[in-house]
């Protein structure tokens, strides 16, 4: 299937207007202390009103 799309005119068009090697990055922070922002998340609402209609059936 990904064979056929070495046929559209987009195939050999460049990804990015410059090559990656003349670009400038900079460094961001990335938090990594996500996960003790949402360990104090408990199960939405509707999931046990779901398990109870599923136990009534």
């Amino acid at each position: 299937m990904l064979e056929l799309t070495c046929h559209s005119p987009d195939y050999t068009r460049p990804i990015y207007d410059h090559p990656l090697e003349d670009c400038t990055f900079e460094n961001l922070p990335i938090s990594t202390h996500w996960q003790s922002r949402y360990a104090s998340l408990e199960v939405p609402a509707y999931m046990q009103t779901d398990t109870h209609s599923v136990q009534q059936a």
